[in-house]
């Protein structure tokens, strides 16, 4: 009987390593996927669009928000906005605490239940759509900073998201502000070789006309 026992508890052992194991190799394909869809985009819209448009259909979540944060001016611009089947375009916003709080503090915000009395305590309200019952908030940083977060939100359950998924979402974040990091990086790189090409034709033109002033005349 205890060999039974033990053959039976290293069988459910093994099945659930095994269900571990799948998981994880479907995490790492959806990583993968992101990450080549991401390597394609030179611009910061449509990194913005396709990071939405990947989170959407991985997790199949009523809402998702992906912002990106004007320190300076102190708000809170909409890039991606999605719940339950429609598109938000969402004027720029003037920071809450809930933003204030994500850049204080640099780390995601995992809240499983009750998470309307989470935004009232804070004092932060939707700007579209209806009150989230569980969410996911990843900050976005670039180089050290956050400028940024996203979100994605269930207003029909509570506990709708694991310990895996915010995991994951961290991955993908990451993901993306590598990927924004690259498109600011080849901007700059453009804007500098153009500057670079005005240098070298201005510097063309001006030996031009020094070589013109100093031709001899013929008479």
């Amino acid at each position: 009987m205890s060999v039974a026992f033990e053959n039976a508890r290293l069988f459910a052992e093994t099945q659930r390593l095994l269900r571990e194991t799948e998981k994880r190799a479907d995490e790492l394909a959806i990583i993968n996927s992101m990450q080549l869809g991401l390597a394609s985009k030179l611009d910061p819209k449509g990194i913005y669009e396709l990071a939405g448009e990947k989170l959407r259909r991985i997790f199949g979540v009523h809402g998702i928000v992906v912002y990106s944060f004007d320190r300076e001016r102190r708000l809170v611009i909409d890039e991606y906005a999605y719940e339950k089947g429609r598109l938000y375009e969402i004027p720029p916003q003037k920071m809450t605490p809930l933003h204030e709080m994500v850049i204080h503090t640099g780390e995601t915000i995992f809240i499983q239940e009750n998470s309307k009395g989470f935004f009232e305590k804070i004092k932060h309200s939707m700007p579209a759509g209806g009150m989230p019952r569980s969410a996911i908030i990843v900050p976005v940083k670039s180089q050290g900073v956050v400028s940024g977060m996203i979100g994605v939100f269930d207003v029909d359950r509570d506990f709708a998201f694991t310990e895996s998924d915010v995991r994951l979402m961290e991955t993908l974040t990451n993901s993306m502000s590598v990927a924004l990091e690259s498109a600011r990086l080849f901007s700059q790189t453009e804007r500098r070789a153009e500057q670079f090409r005005v240098l070298a034709e201005v510097g063309r033109r001006s030996e031009e006309h020094t070589s013109e002033l100093q031709s001899p005349y013929v008479i």
